[in-house]
């Protein structure tokens, strides 16, 4: 009990007494019961102090601030009177950022105001823009968009019309001999042409036989090859093989009757099991065909 009591025992830091003796294994005492009492906190206490920064005042407080008073504060706070934007009256702001205007009236006014003034403006512009002329004729009109250039479709088309001319190049020309009666032909383009413009009806017509004949055969089980009119006319050298008269050919759109219309026709015709095969064609007129043979 003596080594304890001697550990516990302690001197009072404030009056330098005895702490008292503590029973136990806890650490010593550092002051007396009188010391610790007086030296107890109280409850809101100003322990901090300070020097307040704008009147230059020491003062205490309950914690940490740049002022001695509210007074201070407002005064280092207050804002300078600013000039009303809409109505000219002084006004003290109530925040930073709200220096323009002393009220919301005020503000509503302005804003009201601004647009009627855009509102003008657009409409002297479009004013300006709407009053057009015409760049091909010349007349004046009013535009329906700002890049309208042309008063009417006339005119669009005729600018479209110069356009193309001014910047037209004509494509070179090109030219062949007639596969059919030599005859030398022109064109321009990129395509190739073979026969002059009657040859080139000659054999249209000549394959539209062709395609009927060579249709008539399989329709009615009998052999077919493929026969060019115009070469069966020329081994014949254009002459009738039934009457001994020269034939001619006529263009597809020459439609009229003529006795003398080169045709194909078959020695055993179609109709009696003939086929349509180099060896059962020959060339006849149009007469002996169809009026004389009917076949």
């Amino acid at each position: 009990m003596d080594a304890v009591a001697v550990r516990a025992e302690g001197v009072c830091v404030s009056c330098d007494g005895p702490a008292g003796v503590f029973e136990g294994n806890g650490r010593t005492r550092k002051q007396c019961n009188a010391c610790r009492h007086a030296n107890r906190p109280t409850p809101n206490s100003k322990r901090w102090g300070g020097r307040c920064a704008h009147c230059g005042k020491a003062f205490t407080a309950y914690r940490p601030q740049t002022y001695c008073s509210r007074r201070c504060a407002r005064e280092v706070r207050q804002r300078p009177p600013c000039e009303c934007k809409q109505c000219g009256r002084e006004f003290v702001p109530k925040a930073v950022d709200r220096t323009t205007y002393c009220s919301r009236d005020c503000a509503f006014d302005a804003k009201s105001e601004g647009h009627n003034e855009r509102e003008a403006r657009v409409a002297a512009e479009r004013a300006l823009w709407k009053a057009g002329v015409c760049e091909v004729c010349g007349k004046p009109f009013e535009r329906s968009m700002r890049q309208s250039r042309l008063c009417s479709r006339e005119c669009w088309l005729q600018s479209g019309r110069d356009r193309y001319h001014a910047t037209y190049e004509p494509t070179p020309e090109r030219m062949a001999a007639c596969r059919q009666c030599g005859e030398s032909i022109t064109w321009r383009g990129r395509g190739k042409r073979k026969y002059c413009g009657a040859c080139r009806a000659m054999h249209d017509a000549a394959g539209n036989s062709v395609c009927a004949h060579r249709r008539r055969a399989r329709l009615g089980g009998a052999q077919s090859e493929s026969i060019d009119p115009v070469v069966l006319f020329e081994i014949d050298d254009w002459v009738c093989q039934l009457c001994g008269g020269l034939v001619q050919q006529y263009p597809k759109s020459d439609r009229s009757w003529h006795d003398d219309r080169a045709n194909i026709d078959h020695i055993v015709p179609l109709s009696r099991g003939g086929s349509h095969t180099w060896g059962n064609v020959q060339t006849a007129c149009a007469h002996c065909n169809c009026c004389l043979k009917r076949d």
